[in-house]
């Protein structure tokens, strides 16, 4: 059962080059972060806020000013597009 004092972030596969030693199955574990807009997570990561082209917060899109609560899960992603 998840810590409910704790917020999770995942990361798509083109942001973990910013985390050398990620673990896709824990993910990255803030304490501490509740309150926090995802725009400020985001910068405290060290991760380049550009890079990042989608935020989900348990799975449902959202903007970086949302204030994130205990036990919430973030999903950033780098999409790249192509044709």
């Amino acid at each position: 059962m998840m810590n409910q004092m704790t917020v999770t972030i995942k990361l798509s596969p083109l942001l973990r080059r910013y985390f050398p030693n990620y673990d896709h199955d824990k993910g990255i574990l803030l304490a501490g972060a509740s309150g926090k807009k995802v725009s400020q997570i985001i910068r405290e990561t060290g991760i380049p806020e550009e890079k990042i082209t989608s935020v989900l917060v348990n799975h449902m899109p959202v903007r970086t000013e949302y204030a994130v609560k205990d036990g919430d899960f973030i999903m950033l992603a780098m999409l790249i597009g192509g044709g």
